[in-house]
């Protein structure tokens, strides 16, 4: 009996659980001359027929064993677990049970009972991974648009005091999808659970982290958080991080933002890891007092609104400029027709018809700068501005000299390619963004538009052909040189 106590010993050896209770019954049915399965548990067999009413008693909790015969086949049944309902092993063979075979059942009962408990134990980590890895998603979701207070209070399911910070800083991570759920862990552990790790709802390579910022940050700007993210790129080619700015926790969905754009960047960095270049922007050279005011007096319809209305449909305009309306849907947690009737309505209530880049790029630009002097929130103008003064504003803001020479030396980078990447992008954007509309008026073939366009976003470092905020500053930086005329704005 002690060498087939060893035996069931050494059972206990690693692998999955599931495996090794099959390798245990496997080989107790063979030791006895018959089978053993385990019922009641997932995946489990089914118990024979004439069974079945003792094996109810037994799942109940009324008996702890039984034995049966039924024919030429004769049955021992254990009930196996802490608690009802139990797990039923059942025991079959053709000869009755001598005592070895019966000190070969009790010998493995206790055994089966350890690895029950432990696929039990399994199952409920696993239950508790699945409810935390929705809260994530959920508190962002409430950062995202922009309700901070509940956002915070909903956090302290997870760890006490996670946003309690004046101002964060968001890490999009890029990597293969099948390796989300593990680098999510390993991210959780080497931020020591101080960050707030999402995997994104719209996108399955990506993984955002939500970094409260607390310490000091390196020279170059990286905080902890981000340092600790960026060894998970280091030796991996297929690996990729972005970062934002420091902003308040209010600002969730501009850091957002900004960190995919930094992504952008990060994808043509040797490094692959890149923090968002502020001064590089043209919401940072803009005169923030008169970029402000023109700002405030274009939203002033939608700041007029409620409160509830207007920060719902301000979150939903911050993302739905930024991404297509499927994926700002998955991000804020609605419907891609609920992000599209607001994105209507924001454009009916401004007279702005979104469907065009370049208003899509003025209202980008209002939402960077409204209260940019430092106002706690935008204010209302008392009347409503017409839209030709808009436009004279507009205008004076992009034409002082920082704006001008801000685009200038942004689209001279062009030039460092032999192609004619100026023109091609410049009738591109005349085109609305539509690859064949300007092959067309270029007399080019569209896979050239594509590579021009790709040449472009290389030397500019900003995304092009998916849109977004990269494609709103170029809108914006030919305006200012006066190669694009001024929207309704």
């Amino acid at each position: 009996m002690q060498e087939v106590t060893r035996l069931l010993s050494h059972l206990r050896g690693s692998g999955p659980v599931d495996r090794r209770l099959e390798r245990l019954l496997d080989w107790l049915g063979g030791a006895v001359g018959g089978t053993a399965q385990l019922t009641g548990t997932p995946g489990g067999a089914r118990l024979p027929p004439e069974a079945a009413e003792t094996a109810e008693q037994l799942t109940a909790g009324r008996l702890r064993s039984a034995a049966l015969q039924d024919g030429s086949r004769h049955l021992r049944l254990t009930a196996i677990g802490p608690e009802p309902p139990y797990a039923v092993l059942t025991v079959a063979r053709s000869e009755p049970f001598d005592g070895r075979a019966g000190a070969l059942v009790t010998a493995a009962v206790d055994l089966i009972g350890s690895l029950v408990e432990l696929r039990a134990a399994a199952a409920d980590r696993e239950r508790l991974r699945t409810v935390a890895a929705a809260l994530r998603v959920a508190v962002f979701q409430l950062l995202m648009g922009g309700e901070v207070t509940l956002a915070q209070r909903t956090s302290e399911g997870l760890t006490a005091g996670l946003l309690d910070a004046e101002q964060q800083r968001v890490y999009v991570l890029e990597g293969p999808a099948a390796e989300r759920d593990e680098l999510a862990l390993r991210c959780t552990e080497a931020t020591a659970g101080q960050a707030l790790v999402v995997r994104c709802p719209a996108y399955d390579q990506h993984l955002i982290v939500v970094a409260p910022l607390r310490g000091p940050v390196t020279e170059d700007g990286w905080d902890r958080v981000g340092l600790a993210l960026r060894d998970f790129v280091a030796d991996r080619p297929d690996r990729f991080l972005g970062g934002s700015g420091r902003l308040p926790l209010a600002q969730t969905a501009g850091c957002y933002g900004d960190a995919t754009r930094a992504l952008a960047v990060a994808r043509l960095q040797p490094g692959r890891a890149a923090l968002y270049a502020a001064e590089s922007r043209l919401a940072e050279v803009l005169d923030p007092r008169a970029a402000a005011a023109w700002a405030d007096a274009l939203l002033r319809p939608l700041h007029a609104l409620p409160l509830s209305g207007r920060d719902q449909l301000l979150g939903t305009l911050h993302l739905g400029l930024e991404f297509p309306a499927t994926s700002a849907a998955k991000i804020i947690g609605i419907s891609r027709n609920t992000v599209r009737a607001r994105l209507d309505r924001a454009g009916d209530l401004l007279g702005l018809d979104l469907t065009g880049v370049r208003e899509r790029a003025v209202l980008h630009l209002a939402l960077r700068m409204a209260g940019r002097d430092g106002a706690a929130a935008a204010p209302v103008p008392p009347v409503e501005v017409p839209a030709e003064v808009l436009t004279e504003a507009l205008v004076e803001v992009l034409t002082a000299p920082p704006s001008v020479e801000w685009a200038g030396t942004l689209l001279d980078r062009l030039s460092e390619d032999g192609r004619e990447l100026r023109r091609t992008l410049l009738g591109w954007l005349r085109a609305n963004c539509g690859v064949d509309l300007t092959a067309t008026a270029l007399d080019l073939h569209p896979q050239t538009v594509r590579d021009h366009l790709r040449a472009a976003e290389r030397l500019l470092q900003r995304q092009l052909l998916s849109g977004g905020g990269g494609v709103y500053e170029v809108v914006l930086a030919f305006t200012a040189l006066g190669e694009l005329p001024p929207v309704h704005g």
